[in-house]
């Protein structure tokens, strides 16, 4: 039997959980980090009062992605994308480091990787590509008004900046040339596809 919201009441105690405001228990176990990157735990999640399940998080940092659009032209990147083992077209984005503004550091991967400015930025949303897995967030932000500069990208990416019309990216996304999700995401909240 279900609940008015869903919740199945056959589920022999989760269901208290899921319908508490309250997040169950968590005791992290074990924690393994990989550089400054990542980090990933082991956790026993309490259900109920007589059952836990382990969990696997993935720490990742916060990411600042970028649609910046120049008039009719929206701005993305060609990056080789090494567990991918393949070129992918993207919005920019990168890490926000630890102490940075989301803000900042949309500005900061807009210039690094396709040496655009940005005269306005304007915050469009967050979202999570893979809450199943991380707890990482992306910051979205709108880029306009922007000015050509020298990209700065940093050692080790291979990236190329292309400049397509924004009549032309929902064909590209039909067609599978852009599969990033966030970049889907991103494109979609903001109306382009």
């Amino acid at each position: 039997m279900r609940d008015r919201r869903g919740f199945d009441a056959r589920d022999g105690g989760i269901l208290a959980t899921a319908r508490g405001s309250d997040p169950p228990e968590i005791e992290t176990i074990h924690s393994t980090g990989f550089g400054d990157w990542l980090r990933i735990d082991t956790q026993d999640v309490r259900l109920s009062a007589t059952k836990h399940m382990v969990a696997h998080v993935v720490h990742f940092p916060r990411i600042a992605l970028v649609v910046a659009l120049d008039r009719d032209d929206l701005v993305l990147i060609r990056q080789f994308r090494f567990p991918a083992r393949s070129w992918l077209i993207e919005v920019p984005a990168g890490r926000v480091e630890e102490h940075e503004d989301p803000a900042s550091a949309a500005r900061r991967e807009l210039r690094e990787e396709t040496g655009y400015l940005a005269g306005h930025l304007e915050p469009v949303g967050q979202i999570r590509i893979s809450p199943h897995l991380s707890d990482e967030v992306t910051h979205m932000y709108l880029a306009t008004d922007l000015r050509l500069g020298a990209p700065a990208r940093e050692e080790g990416e291979l990236i190329q900046r292309v400049v397509v019309g924004q009549n032309r990216v929902r064909s590209m996304v039909d067609a599978g040339k852009i599969v990033d999700a966030k970049t889907i995401a991103a494109l979609s909240i903001i109306g382009i596809i």
